[in-house]
């Protein structure tokens, strides 16, 4: 059997706080500490939507005998690992659900990727998934197109309103002049 590691979130170290932010698809500004690290690790949607009613001590980060970032577990086995365990490394997971996002024919390959993040994300797991005759056609269109996931749809969304509420406004003020 394999030899493991368990660290608490509350003593990983920078080098391993980043294995993990590097598996989730995220990246950590150099500024940032062991704490601004671990909050970016809080706020990612797949923490979130699994690990979020745990306290920083009860959830454990799996480490691989070579110090590579596995799963999640928490203390007291409510969970046993996030990721799909396949025996091989999830090269794009879900930035929903933590599943492998893959081109095959089955439910891991209704990926997407953002366009605002670069993160994939299946097409399932959104929301509002669109129909799949417009996935084929996302899947098919040419770059301009673009696709945002849930995070970032948010995030655009909210901007886009801004942006045509200041338009509108200065508008308004032109209008006045």
């Amino acid at each position: 059997m394999a030899t493991v590691t368990k660290v608490s979130l509350a003593e990983l170290n920078i080098p391993q706080i980043d294995k993990v932010l590097e598996t989730l698809q995220l990246t950590a500004p150099n500024n940032y500490d062991e704490d601004g690290r671990i909050e970016l690790l809080r706020c990612s949607r797949v923490f979130g939507k699994h690990l979020a009613n745990f306290d920083d001590s009860e959830v454990q980060a799996v480490f691989d005998a070579k110090g590579n970032f596995k799963d999640f577990v928490t203390k007291d086995g409510k969970i046993d690992g996030i990721f799909v365990t396949t025996g091989k490394t999830v090269l794009y997971p879900c930035s929903v659900c933590a599943k492998e996002v893959t081109d095959k024919k089955d439910n891991s390959g209704d990926g997407l990727q953002c366009n605002g993040c670069d993160h994939f994300f299946h097409n399932s797991c959104t929301d509002q998934p669109v129909s799949q005759d417009l996935f084929k056609a996302l899947k098919a269109s040419p770059t301009y197109v673009k696709v945002l996931c849930p995070q970032c749809n948010l995030v655009y969304g909210g901007v886009e309103r801004k942006v045509k509420r200041i338009e509108r406004k200065i508008g308004t003020m032109n209008k006045q002049i």
